[in-house]
């Protein structure tokens, strides 16, 4: 956990951030249907989503948004070993998951202050408390992920808070050294009731 927090943007186009393997699984597709909902409603211009990574997916998708029209809104950017330097200057972190096990993008998002606009799906759920330390959105609600955008680009307020608690929640619930603190104490209080082998 850094620190001091990422600087979050402030002006159009916000920059959304988000992490991907470009499989099934990341679902990474859906966020052409967010820029196309964002489009219909005529706030389009105001997103720029920043995709991080590589997978089997990737080339489809980087076609599929040429075909649609929103290419212009989305820039792809390969695996690095350093993808916190893409939360400089952003605005949210985004998360179209269909499930996830422990969604370390969001964490490390939350952790340098960027509120999450995620799935509402296991594993998102447990590390995002809606309204409190990000939004969630029903799995595959393009019109609820794009109102999600919304309304923290038209609240800076709720952004800065959203950002603000996110960071707490990560540093008292997910910090490294706090985790390896409770695994150690489980390993002490098993070692005390197992009895020792003759």
């Amino acid at each position: 956990i850094p620190e001091d927090p990422a600087t979050q943007g402030h002006g159009r186009p916000y920059r959304v951030v988000s992490l991907s393997r470009f499989d099934y699984q990341k679902n990474s597709v859906f966020l052409i249907k967010v820029l196309e909902e964002l489009r219909r409603c005529g706030r389009m211009e105001d997103f720029r989503f920043e995709i991080i990574g590589d997978g089997v997916e990737k080339e489809s998708i980087m076609r599929l948004s040429e075909e649609r029209g929103v290419a212009a809104s989305m820039r792809f950017i390969d695996a690095t070993r350093t993808p916190h330097v893409h939360f400089a200057g952003a605005f949210c972190y985004f998360s179209s998951s269909r499930w996830e096990g422990m969604p370390l993008g969001v964490l490390e998002a939350m952790a340098h202050g960027l509120p999450p606009v995620a799935s509402d799906v296991v594993g998102n759920r447990d590390a995002v408390i809606h309204a409190e330390t990000g939004l969630l959105y029903p799995q595959g609600d393009a019109v609820a992920a794009a109102a999600a955008l919304c309304s923290i680009s038209d609240d800076a307020a709720k952004r800065k808070s959203l950002g603000e608690k996110a960071r707490v929640f990560v540093r008292q619930q997910h910090d490294v050294r706090h985790m390896a603190e409770m695994l150690a104490s489980i390993l002490r209080n098993t070692a005390r009731v197992v009895p020792p082998r003759e």
